[in-house]
């Protein structure tokens, strides 16, 4: 599938996951380092159809940054994620 494809292809709403699948999803997430981190967010934002990435890295801090321009969650959305 093409960037434009990818960019044009309608986003399926999100819906709540049943009990049985976020316990299997808590015990498979294992984030344990800055590059797992990073390349987890980096696959989201490529899956979100994003072609443009902006990384910012503030060791001092202790921050970690990334923008993307790709088609994020509907605001509509937002109140269900993490439930």
């Amino acid at each position: 599938m093409s960037t434009t494809q990818l960019q044009n292809a309608p986003i399926a709403p999100i819906r709540p996951l049943d009990p049985a699948t976020i316990s299997q999803l808590r015990s498979s997430v294992n984030i344990t380092s800055l590059p797992n981190t990073l390349s987890e967010v980096l696959q989201n934002a490529l899956d979100a159809a994003a072609t443009t990435i902006t990384i910012s890295l503030n060791l001092p801090r202790s921050s970690l940054t990334i923008t993307d321009n790709g088609h994020g969650i509907p605001p509509s959305d937002l109140a269900i994620i993490g439930t």
